[in-house]
């Protein structure tokens, strides 16, 4: 199976997806697409509200077996779409590092929730499950009070930053 990254217009990836997958399903096997959403706690007078915000927006990821020149002529018809990246003349599927975090997030599904995190003895974050489990190195700054984590992510050719929640756990004391 390939991966492949395609931009979109921001705000139209849902559209985008339901549309390409009615159009295009019959051009490539195997397709499947994705929009990663990840859960959001609320400040301000919505303080505590969780809603779903784009991971990536813009951005919509697609796996097929092998796609073609009908393929991509039939997918530029689709409402949305902007490009493959890197562009529509040079089409290449993910591979190396964005193929594994690709593959961490689908593994968390298409929209993220909340990853369990606690502090250990010497301050520091320590992830023990959730999406943020695989990107320990790359978390840059820390939010106690909102419980939130920045994340620093190169993916498809670009680094992005990312606000994520985890809900904080604590140990059990130790007993004497």
């Amino acid at each position: 199976m390939n991966y492949y990254c395609i931009m979109v217009k921001t705000g139209g990836e849902e559209e985008f997806k339901a549309e390409a997958m009615e159009k295009c399903s019959s051009y490539a096997q195997g397709l499947q697409f994705w929009f990663f959403k990840r859960k959001m706690k609320l400040g301000g007078k919505h303080k505590g509200q969780v809603v779903d915000t784009p991971l990536f927006p813009g951005y919509v990821f697609m796996s097929a077996l092998d796609i073609d020149q009908h393929f991509v002529e039939r997918i530029r018809t689709v409402k949305n779409f902007y490009h493959f990246l890197s562009s529509n003349k040079n089409i290449i599927p993910l591979y190396g590092r964005d193929l594994e975090s690709l593959h961490n997030l689908i593994n968390h599904g298409e929209t993220s929730g909340f990853s369990l995190a606690t502090f250990d003895a010497n301050d520091r974050i320590v992830v023990v499950s959730g999406l943020l489990q695989g990107f320990t190195g790359n978390i840059i700054r820390v939010n106690r009070r909102k419980q939130r984590v920045t994340v620093r992510m190169d993916m498809c050719g670009s680094i992005n930053t990312m606000d994520l929640c985890y809900d904080l756990i604590t140990k059990m004391p130790e007993r004497a």
